[in-house]
């Protein structure tokens, strides 16, 4: 019986480990002290990518489509990646909280740190080449204590990973000033290599 390449199997490997971890995620998202809305929305590409790209949480159009950043989030990342020429297939994308927040609030602290813990698994199983941070509270997750503004648009070191915030495409879709500095931030994304 002929097997599957190596490489093959470990990116196989990782999308089960990936599919447990989210098993584990939605039991721990039952919890009476966690209030969300529908279910969790795991990531979603390419499991062995260049760029994992997170977010901080679901919208609505995500929970309907059990994908990351679609609605009109999704329609401004389909912008940005068309204009450094990548494809979305080719990246991982995700959210530090995978379930929807009530009335699509900012995620508490107790969200955050319940869902952090599964966030830095998923890094060590899908171990992209380049973390893109989308939004502050996803920042503040990896740079404690720094201000989002010192780091936004900057390439940053963190546990090993070159690391690069940015601002959050639901605010981008809200707030268009931000829009300019999102397309200039990809563009600094598609320059390396």
């Amino acid at each position: 019986m002929p097997t599957a390449p190596m490489g093959q199997k470990r990116v196989l490997t990782r999308r089960v480990l990936l599919e447990k971890m989210m098993e584990r995620y939605r039991a721990e998202g039952q919890l009476e002290h966690l209030r969300y809305v529908g279910t969790a929305v795991p990531g979603y590409g390419s499991t062995d990518p260049k760029y994992m790209l997170i977010g901080d949480t679901p919208t609505a159009e995500d929970v309907r489509m059990k994908i990351p950043f679609t609605g009109r989030p999704g329609m401004l990342l389909k912008e940005l990646l068309t204009s450094i020429d990548l494809n979305r297939e080719l990246i991982w994308s995700t959210n530090v909280v995978k379930y929807r927040t009530i009335a699509d609030r900012d995620p508490s602290k107790l969200e955050l740190d319940a869902s952090v813990p599964y966030l830095w698994e998923e890094i060590d199983l899908v171990r992209p080449k380049y973390l893109v941070l989308l939004g502050r509270y996803v920042t503040e997750q990896f740079f404690e204590g720094h201000s989002f503004q010192s780091l936004v648009g900057g390439w940053q070191k963190w546990s090993g990973y070159d690391v690069f915030p940015t601002y959050s495409l639901k605010a981008a879709t809200l707030n268009l000033m931000t829009r300019p500095h999102l397309f200039t931030h990809f563009h600094k994304l598609g320059e390396v290599e």
